[in-house]
């Protein structure tokens, strides 16, 4: 399989505000594909906060970790993203928080099917107003649910997620870990690895 090439979104002035403004076309989300959406690097002003019953609770961890991969919802591929990094960690339906207050590097993780596409975008809300100041949030990594493109519907969702959050990794649908429960062989996965562990050190990000 080919490595994923990259693309960027340039948005038009005035900027849009991803959480609530919809596009006017649906982007092509294609799986293997890395999303850049490096606009937003903190909370911003004017962002609704989720509903309680949809916002991730903060749960203490003893655990240090290198990163911390928050799954937004049950299945999200934590334990696979997990297993791509040495010393990162994994968290489901809450932000992890140190006792000392200390900052938390995250990463979000969901599926592409509707259902994981509303908690992330909920999670991403959470975050970007500035409910979670303990977490540092580096992006949100989206892996397909089934094979092939996605629908319009759920590309469009996609799309508004990605504009209110540093960067989105889209993964491929991988019959490696579906049917042997072994790691994922396409490079997507590889090449997210890379990326997390450049920003991680500091280094210049490709």
């Amino acid at each position: 399989m080919n490595a994923p090439s990259r693309f960027s979104r340039h948005n038009p002035e005035p900027a849009e505000n991803p959480y609530l403004t919809k596009p006017e076309q649906a982007p092509v989300v294609d799986p293997g594909r890395q999303v850049r959406a490096s606009r937003v690097s903190g909370p911003q002003p004017f962002v609704t906060v989720p509903d309680l019953v949809d916002a991730l609770p903060a749960r203490a961890v003893r655990a240090q970790a290198s990163l911390w991969v928050v799954g937004v919802h049950g299945g999200a591929g934590v334990d696979t993203l997990t297993r791509l990094g040495t010393g990162w960690a994994g968290i489901c339906r809450a932000w992890p928080a140190y006792p000392d207050g200390a900052l938390v590097d995250v990463v979000l993780a969901a599926r592409t099917h509707y259902a994981g596409l509303r908690a992330a975008q909920n999670a991403a809300r959470q975050w970007a107003a500035g409910q979670v100041p303990h977490v540092r949030l580096h992006g949100l990594v989206l892996t397909a649910d089934a094979p092939g493109k996605l629908p319009k519907p759920l590309a469009e969702l996609a799309h508004r997620i990605g504009g209110g959050v540093p960067r989105v990794w889209v993964m491929p649908w991988d019959e490696n870990t579906r049917r042997k429960g072994q790691a994922p062989a396409a490079a997507a996965y590889a090449e997210f690895a890379a990326d997390l562990n450049t920003i991680l050190e500091g280094g210049p990000q490709r």
